[in-house]
């Protein structure tokens, strides 16, 4: 039997770092049986993992603004929470890969972007698109298709670090929000990324291999005032470097 704790909210925004300080203050003091998740900004992503543990009883914690006075507290029916997670999980994630969808991917990645541009934060936007998808559907199936986008997936997601932000967009599109640090920035992801899927075509034994352009803009919070924004002049900048090729 396992219970799960998801902890959710931001360390780095006031009172939104509620969740995280009890995940932490949790992990410090094991009690029971609970299994304790930190959600971060971004708790969809943890929604696969969630579903894998089939928990018992499932607590969220959110900080949240509830629009009461200081020591008031409101009873929500928890079937009405149970059933607000499942809709939001459902709607913020890429069923297909587990991944948040781009619905999921502005409601985290614009915090995130907005925290980053306040705090004059290096950031790094990158456009992702599998540039042979449409060809191994219409020569091999969808379901061979459907298998290079979810190892595509599984890869980038294995190239995250903490408070990076990456989301399906659609079909073969993907999107990542980074904080640059001086050993983990746009590059180094790239690398990273890379290496993984040269060693997946390496191994595969398949007649293809996994092809994808990028496309990157750094350090856009001077220019942008959202994420949706630079997001859109990111993709110009993927198909604009695909068609030089």
């Amino acid at each position: 039997m396992t219970d799960v704790l998801l902890c959710v909210g931001n360390s780095m925004m006031g009172d939104d770092g509620a969740g995280p300080l009890l995940a932490q203050m949790c992990a410090e003091n094991p009690q029971g049986n609970w299994r304790v998740i930190d959600g971060g900004s971004a708790p969809e992503n943890d929604v696969v993992a969630i579903r894998e543990l089939r928990p018992t009883r499932l607590l969220i914690v959110d900080a949240t603004d509830m629009g009461l006075n200081p020591g008031e507290m409101r009873i929500v029916d928890p079937d009405d929470i149970a059933e607000m997670f499942l809709i939001l999980s459902m709607a913020m994630t890429d069923l297909l890969t587990g991944m948040p969808n781009s619905r999921g991917f502005y409601r985290s990645g614009e915090k995130r972007f907005a925290w980053l541009k306040e705090h004059k934060k290096d950031l790094s936007l990158l456009y992702f698109s599998i540039d042979n998808l449409k060809s191994i559907n219409e020569l091999l199936g969808n379901k061979e298709g459907d298998e290079v986008v979810k190892i595509f997936a599984s890869n980038m997601t294995k190239c995250l670090k903490d408070q990076d932000i990456a989301a399906r967009l659609s079909g073969g599109e993907f999107a990542v929000l980074l904080a640059n640090t001086p050993t983990h920035n746009a590059d180094a992801f790239l690398f990273d990324l890379q290496s993984r899927i040269d060693a997946i075509d390496h191994l595969s034994g398949k007649n293809y291999h996994i092809n994808y352009s990028h496309g990157i803009i750094e350090n856009g919070g001077d220019k942008y005032t959202t994420l949706r924004g630079m997001l859109e002049d990111c993709d110009k900048v993927m198909y604009s470097e695909k068609r030089r090729r």
